[in-house]
């Protein structure tokens, strides 16, 4: 099967499911636990969340959990829609990134002045609960570049507006300084948890809509917080998930994002100061999260469970990598190849959540599996594209110049 091939297949799915589905961490929208006791329990919280993201069997409905927009979903899906491009029809192609966009800004937190985006359920970290719709830097990171991204494509100028009220929420609610007097940004608004790959996401926001909107501040603090991250790096190349003992695991799609939040502002801004900091993590990524067949690890000491989240992020960072390592796309081309051949419902085209070492979790959540799979095939797909306009383009030239010589 082709990469064409399946994105089209996926692509029809999320469609004809109006882009909307569970989550594995919708467990908190359970009517029952609402209306019990134990959902006052942060233990009975943290068990129940694992209860339904760990089981095969998908028993939302019984449960009363809805299938319900997702802003990062959303926002995921326009990136790989600005990827695809309009592929003949640009009405059409138009058309859609204006209904999933007006969508996305419908979700933003409500008030006078509205900014971030959270998601559409209550979660339990480690450390906090997050009400339902709490906004949130990851989702509102990922909201304000899939903005920025449509209106390069439709030119909208309202969600610019959006884009704006993102960065103000990030540079304004969430900057916090460490125990060094140095600046990250906090997850969600009130707290003081230092998470890198959530800090890079605040940092590349406000650094690619800084030079977009010519916002100098937001460029400054994005770069500013870039650097505490990469001078976080491990001697070995690696990022933990935060700097606290709890938070002192390394798994594979959080270091993907830290590399491509890294190279996404090293090529907005022209600059090469973080090379180093992307070489050793990429040779770090690339030498212990992936087995000989190109399966993604999920941490760089254990191979399951292979999550479909982890393969779609590997796609797309070594994508992001070709500047160091000439044999990146083909990285890019094994994972996505061994997901499409592992993880694919052959009938239905959506991609399967996890792969354990004895069974297969195939509940197929839109934001976690299908939304980054969507943009990971549009992005290679779109790749490879370019590759063969250049090589046509290349030869045509050559072909010139012979003649006219």
């Amino acid at each position: 099967m082709t990469f064409e091939q399946a994105f089209e297949s996926l692509e029809e799915y999320c469609r004809h499911n109006g882009w909307r589905g569970f989550d594995c961490y919708d467990g908190l929208n359970a009517q029952w636990l609402e209306r019990s006791v134990l959902g006052r329990s942060r233990v009975a919280r943290t068990l129940w969340i694992q209860t339904v993201k760990r089981s095969p069997v998908n028993f939302r409905q019984l449960c009363g959990i809805s299938a319900e927009d997702n802003a990062k979903a959303l926002a995921l899906f326009l990136l790989g829609m600005a990827h695809r491009g309009d592929r003949g029809n640009r009405a059409a192609w138009l058309g859609e990134i204006r209904e999933l966009s007006g969508r996305l800004v419908a979700l933003r937190e409500p008030g006078d002045v509205p900014g971030g985006w959270g998601y559409p359920f209550p979660w339990q970290s480690r450390a906090f609960l997050a009400p339902r719709g709490t906004p949130n830097i990851v989702v509102t990171s990922f909201s304000g570049l899939a903005l920025l991204a449509a209106h390069q494509c439709a030119g909208e100028n309202s969600w610019l507006e959006a884009v704006r009220g993102a960065c103000r929420f990030v540079a304004g609610k969430l900057v916090v300084s460490n125990e060094d007097g140095q600046p990250f940004f906090s997850y969600v608004e009130g707290d003081r948890s230092q998470i890198f790959n959530a800090t890079l996401l605040g940092a590349r926001l406000l650094v690619e809509a800084g030079t977009e909107l010519v916002e100098p501040d937001w460029v400054d603090l994005g770069l500013r917080v870039a650097r505490v991250v990469a001078n976080a790096q491990g001697r070995d190349g690696s990022w933990t998930y935060g700097p606290r003992l709890r938070h002192r695991w390394v798994d594979s799609f959080h270091t993907g994002y830290n590399l491509m939040a890294l190279e996404a502002i090293s090529q907005r801004l022209g600059t090469k100061e973080f090379d180093g900091a992307i070489a050793q993590g990429y040779d770090f990524y690339r030498a212990r999260f992936f087995t000989e067949d190109f399966a993604p690890r999920y941490y760089s000491n254990q191979t399951y469970p292979i999550d479909v989240h982890s393969a779609a992020v590997a796609i797309l960072t070594f994508l992001a990598m070709n500047r160091f390592d000439g044999l990146a796309r083909r990285w890019a081309t094994g994972v996505a190849e061994w997901t499409i051949r592992t993880m694919r419902d052959p009938t239905k085209g959506y991609f399967y959540f996890q792969k354990h070492r004895l069974y297969t979790n195939r509940i197929p959540y839109m934001r976690w599996s299908q939304a980054w799979m969507y943009v990971a095939l549009a992005a290679i797909i779109d790749g490879n594209a370019r590759i063969a306009r250049d090589s046509v383009e290349d030869t045509r030239a050559r072909t010139l110049s012979v003649v006219s010589s």
